[in-house]
């Protein structure tokens, strides 16, 4: 998995506790800027980027990326939604941990 769309969580994001993703060659782009801002909130180092550099330290802004406007595919025959949908058996390198507060 090298992205995650901001929707796929935006409605867990509040309840989720832990959100491991590393091991994953994330793309740290602007798709990927809103997580940026929610690691920023946490204790955690966070994931690392697909070149080994911390995802947040990677030097994106907002305004850059509505320049931008990029659009990078997730995987090959992986879908984005992955709450909505299943996951497919194509799909290699996808490890969610989440703890949902109670």
């Amino acid at each position: 998995m090298s992205s995650i769309s901001e929707n796929v969580f935006k409605r867990l994001r509040s309840n989720i506790e832990i959100l491991d993703i590393d091991g994953n060659p994330l793309s740290c782009s602007c798709d990927m800027i809103w997580l940026r801002g929610w690691l920023q909130q946490s204790s955690s180092e966070g994931p690392r980027c697909a070149d080994g550099s911390l995802f947040r330290e990677v030097r994106l802004s907002r305004q850059d990326c509505l320049k931008k406007k990029q659009v990078e595919p997730i995987h090959p025959g992986c879908e984005t939604e992955f709450i909505d949908q299943s996951l497919l058996p194509s799909c290699k390198h996808i490890l969610f941990i989440i703890s949902i507060k109670i």
